[in-house]
């Protein structure tokens, strides 16, 4: 999974320069080059910028990290870290690629059938 190739189908994004807190819950993929804390769950992608800055927990298919993540990540495919990406916390997931430079710091739990249970029924959005 390459940022560049997702960049022209992710459907919700978060600037730089912003910081939002609470649950995020989405349909697509999600770009992150903000400050958000709290929890993420999305069936698409999640990318996460080189200037962004995540805290809590990700739910999502596939994740690429090239800022700083602190928390839990569960994913049920692909958790990329690129040369730029830290991550300190607990990864539940199929597949983990650590590219050169990039700083993971945690638990690492690899668990192909777990993972691809993940996301099995519908997934709903959760808007009050």
């Amino acid at each position: 999974m390459r940022r560049q190739s997702l960049k022209k189908d992710v459907i919700s994004y978060l600037g730089p320069n912003t910081a939002i807190e609470g649950e995020f819950h989405a349909n697509g993929d999600i770009h992150i080059d903000g400050a958000f804390s709290g929890d993420v769950v999305c069936n698409g992608h999640v990318i996460l910028g080189e200037g962004s800055q995540v805290s809590g927990v990700i739910r999502a298919a596939s994740i690429y990290v090239a800022g700083t993540f602190s928390g839990r990540i569960d994913v049920s495919n692909l958790l990329e870290v690129a040369p730029t990406g830290h991550i300190d916390g607990d990864i539940k997931g199929a597949q983990l690629i650590v590219r050169e430079g990039g700083i993971y710091k945690g638990n690492v739990t690899m668990d192909v059938i777990e993972a691809s249970s993940l996301y099995e029924g519908s997934f709903q959005i959760m808007c009050p």
